[in-house]
């Protein structure tokens, strides 16, 4: 196992645009299973736009040839890396444990001809707020939605009742 200053996509399985263009990836490949714990987010502007590395203890393996890699900073694709950013902000104790499972999907009408999806691979702790939520909600109805006061009659008015004149 390589240890390396910095884990990305890149890094750990190589230029994905290429293997695209090849057509070495046709549909949703998974191409990197990357897990670990970040402590923090730190993030950061370069040439190429806005950026956020994730600083802790990082392991990848290149689910196309299963190499495996480690490293102290990790960069992932925006889709897992928007969730994790949240996660550690959140969490003012310590560390968040993470894993995720990464795919490449042939998209022509991206830029680079593809872009990345996210499968979580750790279940969401007991006080995760989305999952709470989510038990929360009502559950799906077949019908939709009907407004139940345009159901009823308007009310009528009544004449207000004569008062005795003196």
């Amino acid at each position: 196992m390589a240890l390396i200053k910095k884990l990305s996509v890149k890094t750990a399985c190589g230029n994905i645009k290429k293997m695209v263009a090849a057509e070495e990836i046709k549909g949703a490949t998974p191409i990197m299973r990357v897990f670990g714990t970040a402590s923090r987010a730190v993030v950061g502007e370069s040439d190429n736009g806005p950026w956020v590395a994730f600083v802790g203890q990082f392991k990848a393996v290149n689910l196309l040839d299963g190499t495996e890699h480690q490293s102290g900073k990790l960069f992932l694709p925006d889709v897992a890396s928007d969730l994790l950013e949240g996660a550690v902000s959140a969490n003012e104790a310590g560390s968040v444990e993470f894993g995720f499972d990464i795919l490449a999907v042939p998209d022509e009408s991206s830029a680079v001809g593809y872009v990345y999806q996210a499968n979580s691979l750790i279940k969401p702790a007991e006080d995760d707020t989305l999952l709470r939520l989510e038990q929360n909600l009502n559950p799906p109805t077949d019908k939709p939605a009907t407004d139940k006061v345009a159901d009823k009659p308007a009310p009528t008015a009544k004449k207000p009742a004569k008062t005795a004149t003196a």
